[in-house]
């Protein structure tokens, strides 16, 4: 498995790299009608740099990526239609951050999920852990308010961290399975403090499968970020792997330098 997070500083993405980069020939109609889509530039930004780091990806492992079509399922999850049947892989991308995992092997499914750790505008913590109540277990919902959390300012950041971790597995491992929209969040019970994951509450197993969590800070903001895989030979399921140092499970890369390459090997 391969991962790669990639940077935006917004400040250094100008518009002669974004109309090279939206007129590489690697991006299908749909993407470009897509990136053209958004109001904001931030967001077009995001959704370029997300449709173009695959290929990037591919360059490093050999492949030409000129020889790969990338299409994508009724639920939107991208896929290698021709060119490298056994290159899996899987995009998430929030705020400043895009990041993307990959596997060389075409009976592991992988899905990846980043989130910025930060509430929204208006809400603390009991707040915005209430609105996400009907997709948390109990177990979940008192792992980040009870104590030593509840004693604290409603926004002490270690419990929305905490919030963002189990959420970011429950989206990783919806997107291994390549569910969209849908899926009872609440089937999924990440026992934090266990580093523990369990699924119908232990009736469906999760042998085969691999979750490897770690946080990464952006701009002086904390972003989590995980990686669920199935298929992988050994692994019992259920243990998260914690990464302590990112950079040991994460390469990190700036946008600029990615869709630069990318443009030029186009």
């Amino acid at each position: 498995m391969k991962v790669y997070a990639v940077k935006l500083d917004f400040s250094t993405l100008d518009h002669d790299l974004y109309d090279r980069a939206l007129a590489s020939p690697l991006l299908d109609d749909e993407s470009r009608t897509r990136v053209r889509r958004f109001f904001r530039r931030e967001d077009a930004w995001r959704c370029l740099v997300g449709r173009l780091l695959p290929f990037y990806a591919l360059r490093h492992t050999g492949i030409v990526p000129s020889s790969i079509h990338i299409s994508r399922t009724e639920s939107g999850k991208p896929f290698i239609a021709t060119g490298a049947p056994g290159f899996t892989f899987n995009v998430s991308h929030d705020s400043n951050l895009v990041v993307l995992a990959h596997d060389d092997d075409a009976s592991s499914a992988v899905g990846i999920d980043v989130m910025r750790c930060a509430l929204p505008n208006g809400e603390t913590l009991q707040s915005f852990v209430h609105i996400l109540s009907e997709q948390l277990t109990p177990l979940e919902r008192a792992s980040i308010l009870a104590a030593p959390f509840a004693q604290s300012a409603p926004e002490r950041p270690d419990a929305v961290i905490r919030l963002f971790q189990l959420w970011t597995l429950k989206e990783a491992y919806t997107k291994a399975l390549g569910f969209g929209l849908g899926f009872d969040f609440a089937r999924v019970e990440y026992a934090l403090d266990a580093a523990y994951v369990s699924i119908d509450s232990g009736l469906t197993s999760l042998a085969g499968w691999a979750f490897d969590e770690t946080r990464l800070d952006v701009q002086g903001h904390p972003y989590a970020i995980v990686v669920a895989r199935s298929g992988v030979v050994g692994a019992a399921g259920g243990d998260v792997k914690r990464w302590a140092a990112p950079e040991d499970l994460i390469a990190l890369l700036d946008a600029r330098t990615v869709l630069e390459q990318v443009v030029q090997e186009s």
